[in-house]
């Protein structure tokens, strides 16, 4: 919208004049929910990457696409899609990707977009653009479907959520229990599926309900850390997580507390000779006025 208020939808270019304060609003012509933005510039440009999950010759395949939308005033957009890379994954977990050579700058995304899909180092970009909306109907070889992935990826990188599946047995459990929370967790965070998993199968055990799973990750820790049984249910399911917490939180507190002030009087007695040698002459020696007393520290 321009400060005149003639207002122009960049999906169909129809112009018409809106005055309103209101800040989302509908096309008249071509009914699409819009937001306005006060602007004088006539082109605008936005990209996105999605994947389409599909198999090929027994590998699952996740194909990367980058499509691009340039906004035009007054005319209709114009779009571009380029596949940028093809991360393939076998049964047993492991994982090359085929894709455009990336350039030399800053940018995690820049690639080189007139060179051909050939054999990469997987390296971070591939993850990170990896990591995209997936297009919802899903082909998974058997082994996946087995281990019970269907459409959804729970908010989960597909590729990182593939492998885990394909090689590790406790996270297919969390995906067929349905506890999406932890599944998304510990995907991420494998060093706390290692830590945690004798105390999460307790849990299971028991029926028992995580209200938030990196809080109760947190708690486990701080309760081994305090010398407790992290595999005993009176401990590892608490009725209330946010107060058992806190109680733990404030007693590994004063432990550490503890534990920093004796490190301090140990670094100290360290210096305790070379401070007697040093200050000796002056023990002893002290001035007042009656009120206030100067002396030197003797230790």
């Amino acid at each position: 919208r321009t400060p005149s208020g003639m207002t122009t939808c960049m999906d169909c270019g129809h112009q018409w004049q809106y005055d309103s304060n209101n800040k989302k609003c509908r096309c008249p012509h071509c009914h699409t929910a819009l937001e306005i933005t006060d602007t004088l510039k006539r082109n605008y440009k936005e990209k996105t990457y999605f994947s389409v999950i599909e198999t090929k010759d027994g590998f699952q395949l996740q194909r990367v696409f980058r499509f691009d939308v340039t906004f035009h005033k007054k005319k209709k957009p114009t779009q571009s899609l380029m596949e940028v890379a093809r991360i393939w994954i076998d049964e047993n977990g492991n994982t090359e990707v085929t894709g455009l050579r990336r350039t030399m700058v800053y940018y995690m995304d820049s690639f080189a977009w007139s060179s051909e899909l050939e054999l990469r180092q997987y390296k971070e970009a591939y993850l990170y653009i990896a990591d995209c909306y997936t297009y919802p109907k899903c082909k998974v070889i058997p082994k996946l479907s087995r281990n019970g992935l269907k459409n959804s990826f729970f908010g989960i990188a597909p590729q990182r959520l593939m492998s885990a599946l394909l090689t590790d047995s406790r996270i297919e459990t969390l995906l067929k229990v349905n506890d999406t929370a932890a599944l998304r967790h510990f995907v991420m965070h494998n060093d706390d599926l290692n830590f945690c998993w004798a105390s999460y199968k307790i849990v299971l055990r028991n029926g028992y309900h995580i209200t938030d799973i990196q809080m109760w990750v947190d708690y486990i820790r701080m309760l081994a850390r305090n010398g407790k049984d992290i595999r005993n249910a009176h401990y590892v399911c608490p009725d209330s997580l946010q107060a058992e917490h806190d109680k733990v939180r404030a007693r590994l507190n004063a432990i550490q507390e503890r534990e920093e002030r004796e490190r301090q009087r140990m670094e100290a007695m360290k210096f305790e000779t070379a401070f007697e040698e040093m200050k000796r002459k002056f023990f002893g020696l002290s001035f007042t006025d009656g009120i206030i007393v100067v002396s030197v520290l003797d230790s």
